[in-house]
């Protein structure tokens, strides 16, 4: 499903699953070349106990990095890369952005950080981009869903993974991702039921630009089905983002420049509200979370 930023007339023009009509090809490309975000503020351990616990459900613990040769897409400012090189260092790690203002940000962070840590800092597009050899882990968080062509991208980290390799996407948007980021709780029964007609209703109603960098929200059983025809086995799709999104956006824990890091109470609020996803993920459709963690092997 096309982020409902874009008018009907794009949605329509789109063609097989997760694939962009051409018409917006070019603009999200040079969006993503161009995109600067800012400096990373989510620094602190309650953002990587976030990450570990995914990681965790995963099956991928410190010892495994620690092994492995891993590939991060997609690196942005270095969020994380930050909080994997908080707990480990692995045997091999080659870092990924197409922007490069965003992957000197990651430099800059990171090597301040942890001045002896071994890192390969590569600036290209993940679509075409070769390395000469397989890794163990391919991994990126919020990233596939900037990609304009999803399978294409899909059957080339496939490609890359050594046989029985990891690839893991911590976070991508579902189509409750507007309502849940959003805060519209009221209207979260209706988009659990039918998220293509609240979204079509947002679609309607949006009067600003559409987005340069994120195209997609994912249909677990949709995203599944284009991980499965890239040949990746082993096909795992967790749901997250319920009670987290709310809690941000209730007690107003979105870090800036006016604001750099969550106090003790915030942070005790927003690992609890982690807690809780973690926990009602097993029990609750995908459908009512607004996010999902792809986990799949080679």
């Amino acid at each position: 499903m096309l982020n409902p930023s874009f008018p009907k007339s794009i949605k329509c023009d789109a063609g097989s699953l997760y694939v962009a009509p051409l018409s917006i090809i070019n603009r999200t490309v040079t969006g993503n070349e161009s995109l600067d975000s800012g400096p990373e503020y989510r620094l602190q351990r309650a953002f990587g106990n976030e990450i570990w616990l995914k990681l965790t459900r995963a099956g991928l613990d410190p010892e495994f990095f620690e092994n492995a040769d891993v590939l991060e897409v997609c690196a942005g400012t270095g969020f994380l890369t930050f909080h994997i090189l908080e707990r480990c260092r692995p045997k091999r790690f080659t870092v990924n952005d197409i922007s490069p203002v965003e992957l000197d940000a990651a430099r800059n962070l990171v090597t301040t950080a942890y001045p002896e840590a071994r890192i390969d800092w590569i600036l290209g597009d993940m679509h075409t981009l070769g390395f000469g050899r397989k890794f163990d882990l391919i991994i990126g968080n919020s990233f596939i869903h900037h990609f304009h062509n999803v399978p294409k991208l899909l059957n080339h980290l496939a490609s890359m993974l050594k046989k029985g390799g990891v690839f893991i996407s911590l976070h991508e948007p579902s189509p409750m991702a507007p309502i849940v980021e959003s805060g519209k709780y009221s209207i979260w029964p209706i988009a659990a039921v039918a998220p293509e007609f609240v979204n079509n209703i947002l679609r309607n109603r949006f009067k600003g630009s559409p987005s340069v960098t994120d195209i997609w929200m994912f249909e677990a059983s949709e995203l599944r089905q284009v991980a499965c025809l890239a040949g990746f086995k082993e096909i795992e799709i967790v749901p997250w983002g319920l009670f987290r999104p709310l809690v941000v956006q209730q007690n107003s824990l979105h870090l800036s420049d006016s604001k750099k890091s969550l106090s003790d109470v915030e942070i005790s609020r927003f690992e609890l509200a982690v807690r809780l996803d973690a926990l009602l993920n097993r029990v609750l459709p995908q459908r009512c979370f607004g996010s999902i963690c792809l986990m799949c092997r080679a």
